[in-house]
């Protein structure tokens, strides 16, 4: 099961390359989606409405800890965890107002809550690292930087990921006993990560990669899934190291 925001949208092409061509053996695939939600059963985002992450997490939970699941990737982007956009919820709907520390401590405690009940019903537990999130669109930029760079006029992403977030997610992924998929390790090199090639972004937004560029996680992907699958019966062979989809 991939579980998350869009943040998981984006392995689709490589999931389904995978299923495809039978390297999940016996394993079939699930994919709970909801664009722009937190992971958390008492939150909701209240920038707009229409939002119901708080159901969405309640009925994914109650999915994930059927016996037919073996395994639990986990993705999301952290874009709330430095505003005040999440609120307590009932049924979509915000019912107060905490602070942004306090939502985190939220997000964070319900997920590892969440995490332990997988763990102690066998099941494997993979939890990416939140992506590289930029302040200016990458395309947009790079179209910039292509008119008027020869006039010393380029301008560079700053990444504005939390690092907190990071670390709070690594320590509670160590102490529940997940498996941790680093997204950075494909996409930067120290503290330096990449956002175009040959002044192409790679990027479709400020935080989501290019179908056209997901392979660039491709190698780091497979080696995740394959050391978790590889604790049960399942093997995970080669991504294939190109992926021409639009």
């Amino acid at each position: 099961m991939f579980w998350g925001d869009s943040h998981v949208q984006q392995f689709y092409l490589l999931i389904k390359q995978q299923h495809d061509s039978g390297k999940f053996g016996d394993l079939g695939v699930l994919i709970a989606v909801a664009n722009g939600c937190a992971p958390s059963e008492h939150l909701n985002p209240f920038i707009k409405k229409g939002y119901h992450c708080d159901s969405f997490f309640h009925f994914a939970k109650i999915r994930a800890e059927e016996a037919d699941v073996d395994t639990v990737f986990i993705a999301f982007n952290t874009w709330w965890a430095g505003y005040e956009y999440l609120c307590p919820s009932v049924d979509g709907q915000c019912v107060g107002k905490i602070s942004v520390e306090e939502a985190r401590r939220r997000v964070l405690q319900e997920l590892t809550e969440f995490i332990q009940r997988l763990t102690a019903q066998g099941k494997k537990v993979i939890i990416s690292l939140p992506f590289p999130m930029y302040d200016k669109s990458i395309p947009d930029l790079e179209i910039r930087n292509a008119i008027f760079g020869r006039v010393g006029l380029a301008g560079v992403a700053t990444d504005i990921t939390l690092p907190v977030m990071r670390d709070d997610i690594s320590e509670m992924a160590r102490s529940t006993g997940a498996t941790i998929f680093d997204p950075r390790e494909s996409l930067c090199d120290g503290q330096s990560c990449i956002t175009e090639l040959n002044g192409v972004s790679i990027y479709k937004d400020d935080n989501h990669v290019a179908a056209s560029q997901i392979h660039l996680l491709g190698d780091n992907f497979k080696q995740v899934l394959q050391s978790v699958l590889a604790q049960g019966t399942h093997q995970v062979d080669n991504i294939s190291a190109t992926d021409h989809s639009p």
